[in-house]
């Protein structure tokens, strides 16, 4: 789907940080790529995590975050006792950003079936999980926040999303979470909860019950 490149704001937020010349002296291109995109990935984290909290109604509580210096999780967050590790990603259809790439004046976007979409959550969800099995343990949740500026689909069906993936299998992840890009109609971004087990729920329930008793 071709569409003129829109005025919105995206998750993407790429800060160019290369006019400093003297590291260019100092180094080859390809090293200040790296640098480039590493700084850009964090960038992007800490932003993302900040509007996910924002936007969220299951953690509207002060908790204690920060950028993980080890991947996974991308997030480490602390409440009370508990200790809290949030993995990151992106949806994306890479054929769609080629194309854009190609033809800087216009932005394409995939138009997506519901059937093709959950397909690609789940793909997704299971490979973060697997991710999350060497450090299953040192936390008390494991959580994934799937972020996509994705919006092109072929029947409204967002309201089918919520715990599409509660029949799933996941061996580390206790909840799964879909952020959609900044809605001007609910006037904050969308998040959909697209699995979560017991102990995530009965988590949320204590922490926010202790919360609103110490008001």
């Amino acid at each position: 789907m071709k569409k003129d490149r829109p005025i919105c704001n995206y998750f993407c937020i790429s800060p160019n940080l290369l006019h400093e010349s003297k590291l260019i002296d100092k180094k080859t291109h390809d090293d200040i790529l790296k640098d480039k995109q590493c700084f850009n990935k964090r960038f992007n984290e800490r932003f993302t995590f900040q509007v996910f909290l924002s936007c969220s109604d299951e953690f509207n509580f002060d908790l204690e975050w920060k950028l993980n210096d080890k991947d996974p999780p991308d997030i480490v967050a602390k409440i009370q006792k508990y200790s809290l590790g949030f993995e990151l990603t992106e949806l994306v259809d890479g054929d769609s950003i080629k194309k854009s790439i190609k033809e800087d004046n216009n932005e394409y976007f995939r138009l997506w079936t519901e059937e093709e979409f959950i397909r690609k959550l789940t793909e997704l969800s299971y490979r973060k999980d697997k991710k999350m099995e060497k450090i299953s343990k040192l936390y008390f949740l494991k959580i994934l926040l799937i972020y996509t500026d994705e919006g092109f689909f072929e029947t409204d069906f967002k309201s089918e999303l919520g715990m599409c993936l509660a029949n799933e299998n996941f061996n580390n992840l206790d909840s799964i979470k879909l952020m959609f890009s900044y809605s001007p109609d609910m006037k904050k971004c969308e998040i959909i909860n697209l699995f979560g087990n017991s102990k995530y729920y009965n988590f949320i329930n204590k922490i926010k019950g202790s919360v609103t008793q110490s008001v």
